[in-house]
């Protein structure tokens, strides 16, 4: 069934049940959200209800990067204000990404639902790991939880802004050039921020979400290859020995003479375990084709909203709702950034264990057109996958490390500072 470069079209029904369950709870979440992921002809309501979301998400964005100006004598505004800028920089380049990347993100769903899913593994590996395939179905519910979260702790945060403020302001800091705080004026803008942040936080942790299900999709497929490769063997188990008079198989110094029927079924799964690779391969290079452009801006974001939370909070300290959002724009980014870098570390290190279980499968003693095919994988496996954010910043757990130790070092050094000046 190994062909995930055909054309939709040409699927069988199979192939489309494993899209549907594979894909629908996110091409659902993107559509709700003004991001269609999947080709299809929107009703005129869609079109307005997404020309609607999506004005009103960045004229909200606009005002409050107008009032950065308006205000700019200000520090604590500019910082509240900047709070939000960061994130909304950050959902801002997803979506404009996920439109310019429909076609590639399209091909890697596509890629993903060419694999067997029906299939369940009939034996583990000698290490009985298969983490990332239990980590699989988690995802959906996950991403759906830490979004409801965020958006939870932010309803709170504005509440409070709005019951503790003075002079009646608004949920987040804007300047849209006339006087607001009359109403219905007031509620309909306050309603209008409160439809922005709706429409951000599910794009910030959708993608998010996407990413982490499609690399663990690739990491699950490496997963039951190496399994697969590791059930290669010339026997099964001890058991076969009492069999041996039987199948007409004959003992000399004490080794089972293997027939040539189950070389031939050993050769056949190997090959199986070789074009399951091709195909893993090729899923890989797509995925690093289509999210690679997409994890340049967001580490960049990334990096300078975790810098730029860290410095709020040192400001921030005896406000507590101030500190409160600088921490909570802190989490989201430290979410993101572990979840881009976790789950690329684990596609790296899986890759290299194919080549590994190729090594270790029973080999020996097997016809030279066996150990012939393994060098495919073994060559292939030896070719180090990395995940790149713009083609040079690994997305890995090191990389990870040093952008959080440089975050609470600027911190540390922010509120040493602030410390030192209180003494003056």
């Amino acid at each position: 069934m190994r062909f995930p470069h055909r054309m939709k079209g040409d699927w069988n029904e199979n192939e489309r049940r494993n899209f549907e369950k594979l894909f629908r709870f996110y091409i659902l979440w993107f559509r709700l959200i003004c991001v269609p992921i999947k080709s299809h002809k929107p009703s005129h309501i869609y079109t307005l209800y997404s020309v609607l979301l999506t004005l009103n998400t960045y004229t909200a964005i606009a005002a409050i990067m107008a009032d950065v100006f308006q205000h700019a004598d200000d520090l604590e505004r500019v910082m509240e204000n900047f709070r939000v800028i960061f994130p909304s920089l950050s959902i801002m380049w997803v979506q404009l990404s996920m439109r310019f990347q429909k076609k590639s993100m399209e091909r890697l769903m596509y890629l993903a639902a060419a694999f067997k899913w029906e299939d369940a593994q009939a034996k583990k590996p000698a290490d009985d790991s298969f983490k990332m395939t239990a980590i699989l179905p988690v995802i959906k519910p996950a991403t759906l939880r830490i979004s409801i979260f965020f958006v939870t702790f932010h309803t709170c945060h504005v509440i409070l802004r709005l019951a503790l403020g003075e002079g009646r302001p608004l949920s987040i800091n804007a300047y849209y050039g006339v006087n607001v705080s009359s109403s219905p004026l007031y509620e309909m803008v306050n309603v209008s921020q409160f439809f922005m942040a709706a429409n951000c936080f599910p794009l910030f942790f959708g993608y998010t979400g996407l990413y982490a299900f499609l690399l663990t999709i690739a990491c699950s497929q490496l997963e039951k290859l190496r399994a697969s490769i590791l059930n290669i063997r010339q026997r099964n188990d001890t058991s076969e020995e009492d069999s041996d008079a039987e199948n007409g198989k004959v003992k000399e110094g004490g080794k089972v003479q293997t027939s040539q029927q189950v070389f031939s079924h050993m050769q056949q799964q190997l090959n199986d375990c070789v074009r399951h690779h091709q195909d893993i391969l090729r899923f890989m290079n797509a995925l690093e084709e289509a999210i690679s452009p997409v994890l340049m801006g967001q580490f960049i974001i990334i990096l300078t909203g975790m810098c730029f939370a860290a410095f709020s909070f040192a400001m921030s300290l005896g406000n507590v709702l101030n500190m409160a959002q600088s921490i909570l724009e802190y989490t989201a980014f430290l979410v993101q950034l572990n979840a881009y870098c976790w789950f690329g570390s684990e596609l790296t290190q899986l890759a290299e264990s194919v080549r590994d279980a190729a090594y270790g499968c029973d080999w020996v003693g097997t016809p030279v057109s066996f150990p012939k095919c393994l060098v495919f994988i073994i060559a292939a496996a030896s070719k180090e996958f990395t995940l790149t954010a713009g083609k040079f910043v690994p997305v890995t757990r090191s990389t990870m490390l040093n952008v959080i130790n440089q975050t609470f070092s600027y911190l540390m050094f922010l509120m040493q500072v602030k410390e030192k000046n209180k003494h003056v």
